[in-house]
Order: C-alpha cells, then structure tokens, then sequence
C-alpha cells in the first residue's frame, strides 16, 4: 500500500508582509501531482491546511477546493486533519475545513475527532489537534482512547498513527516557540502502541523514537 504524508501547508500565509500564497499553492499542488503519478493508495496531511482560521473564500479555500477536486478525480483516499490553525478557537466544534464537507465528496475526509480506518491488514489511527473541546468531548484520557480502539486488532495489523499534536520532550522551531510553547502535550507511552507514527504540527524534523518509527 502506498502512502503520501504531508503536513502544515499554511495557505494563506503572509509572512513579514510578504503574500506567500502562490509560492505555497505551487508547492502543495506539486504535491497532488506526485501523489497522482505515484498512484498513492492514500493520502494524508497532517493538519494546518490553513494559515488563518478564516481563510479568502474567492482564493485560498477556492485553490484547496481545486486540490481536492484533483484527489477526488483519481479516486485517492484523502484525509485531512485539522491543525490548530484551522479551527475557530480552543473551544470550537467547527473548522475552516469544514466548508469542504459542504461538497459532499466520496474520496476527501476532513477529520475532527479521533477517528480510525481499516485497510489491507493495516490499522489507519488519525488524531487531530487535540482543542480544549475535543479533550472534554472524550471524557477519558487520549490514551486510553487509542488503547480502547486498538483492542479490537490483534498482532496481525500494522498500526500507524497520524496525528497534529505536541508530544513530550519535542524540539520545537523558533517561530513555535514565540508563538504558543507546549499545548496539551501527548504522553509518549502512546507511540507504544503504533508501528509508525507521523505527526504535524511541530515546524522541526525530529525522530521522537526509533522503535516504534515516530517522524515529526
């Protein structure tokens, strides 16, 4: 089976006064084409599609539409996350994504809330960002969450976790650092429970773990 991983596109972001959202739109749709010369069995990014919360409809949500549209065509199974840019504040139900849900397309799935998805002996765990109201939503730990998921598939499945999240003891880059600082950090006794784990939302290549693989 084939994957694309990506993450943290920012569309839409203006940095030092500087529109960087054509440079973004060509990076992101060289991405689709890669995933589509490839023939990917399934694509994920990893939360923060968006910049801003409130995204330009007549461009930066048009040229995500677009992008989706390209996926849906060639029949890819896409999942979004949503990253903590794309929601509406810590206490939102609702994302800047969820406008795509509107289309009703078969093959783009925006995820909010802990989600997971079977295919070919291989278990798909996708978990977002983690806002104040998704934590309260769960009425018990994210762990035990996963952990509770998890018992229904013995050793023969690969796990594999996506995810937009901080997690203890990550590096983070300068601009993280500034801005925001460690929310809501994940234990790493979950990654325990996965054979490969991908995650947003940290703008510094790290390896958290060698076994199981955790790529941030």
């Amino acid at each position: 089976m084939r994957y694309l991983i990506t993450s943290d596109w920012h569309l839409g972001l203006t940095f030092d006064g500087i529109n960087r959202h054509p440079d973004i739109k060509t990076c992101t749709n060289n991405i689709i084409t890669d995933a589509i010369d490839k023939k990917v069995d399934i694509f994920t990014h990893c939360g923060d599609v968006f910049h801003s919360n409130s995204p330009t409809i007549d461009t930066v949500v048009s040229d995500f539409i677009d992008m989706c549209y390209r996926l849906e065509d060639e029949k890819i199974s896409s999942y979004f996350l949503t990253g903590n840019h794309d929601i509406y504040y810590e206490d939102a139900r609702f994302s800047a994504l969820h406008l795509i849900t509107k289309l009703r397309f078969k093959y783009i799935h925006i995820i909010s809330t802990i989600k997971v998805y079977i295919r070919d002996n291989v278990v798909n765990v996708y978990l977002p960002y983690m806002s104040k109201f998704n934590v309260n939503k769960l009425n018990v730990s994210i762990e035990k969450s996963i952990r509770t998921l998890l018992a229904n598939y013995n050793e023969t499945y690969k796990k594999v976790l996506f995810s937009h999240c901080d997690w203890e003891g990550a590096l983070l880059g300068s601009d993280e650092r500034m801005m925001r600082g460690h929310k809501y950090p994940m234990p790493l006794t979950i990654l325990n429970e996965f054979d490969f784990v991908f995650n947003g939302h940290i703008h510094k290549a790290q390896t958290m773990k060698q076994k199981p693989r955790c790529e941030i």
